[in-house]
């Protein structure tokens, strides 16, 4: 759960304004995007499912999520080396190829940060 809560803070300074994941209630969060009102992901904890080094989250909606409640954001540490950060069986709302050429690169561009980030801080 640490690595995940280190994600949403950090997450937090580098997109700000623009990006800001909010814990609305205590096992729920949301991301928001600079002036939609709407989250664009929401997630649970999923505290049965989750390890001291492993912390499970379920895609619960969203306006860049198809429905699918299969979906969840997983952070795990493997070692004090390595962190994988997984997205399973997660659905686009919008078409593959704009996911392709947006979202996604989004996506890999903040995971390449963060990666930058943990290297730094050890």
């Amino acid at each position: 759960y640490e690595i995940a809560l280190s994600y949403f803070n950090w997450t937090n300074k580098v997109g700000k304004p623009f990006i800001k994941f909010k814990n609305a209630e205590k096992n729920f969060w949301a991301l928001f995007i600079f002036g939609m009102k709407s989250p664009v992901f929401k997630m649970t904890f999923a505290q049965v499912r989750s390890k001291p080094d492993r912390a499970v989250f379920f895609v619960t909606g969203g306006i860049l999520v198809k429905k699918n409640y299969m979906a969840r954001l997983e952070f795990r540490k493997v070692n004090d080396e390595v962190v994988l950060v997984i997205l399973h069986d997660y659905e686009p709302a919008i078409p593959w190829i704009i996911y392709k050429y947006t979202q996604a690169l989004t996506h890999l561009f903040f995971m390449w940060r963060f990666q930058k980030y943990l290297d730094f801080r050890e």
